[in-house]
């Protein structure tokens, strides 16, 4: 399985081999950096997915959160704000302990 790191907000993300959609995007504490651009990443990224692929978004959230706070104030208000104009429906959503971390398994609309 190839693995790769690309800037999608430079660049759409390759083809995978065979230039099949992907199963499988993974976001891992990266949420923060494309802010500005969060709408097309998200696009993006379900444009890429095959029609049962996964999104996975796994993202810290601080109790004392400052950073973003124009964009979202909350893991619940990221979910609102972003998932229905990207295309996704959730698929599990998980808290942990003290709001501190969010899990997300994302199914694109297709």
């Amino acid at each position: 399985m190839p693995i790769f790191a690309t800037d999608i907000t430079r660049e759409p993300l390759p083809r995978s081999a065979g230039d099949l959609p992907y199963d499988l995007i993974l976001l891992q504490e990266v949420i923060w950096y494309p802010l500005p651009h969060l709408s097309a990443v998200l696009r993006a990224i379900n444009i890429s997915l095959s029609a049962e692929g996964v999104f996975f978004i796994e993202q810290s959230f601080p109790n004392k959160q400052e950073f973003g706070r124009e964009y979202f104030t909350s893991p619940d208000e990221l979910i609102e704000k972003y998932r229905r104009p990207a295309g996704f429906k959730i698929d599990l959503h998980f808290h942990q302990i003290l709001n501190v971390e969010k899990i997300l398994l994302l199914k694109p609309t297709k």
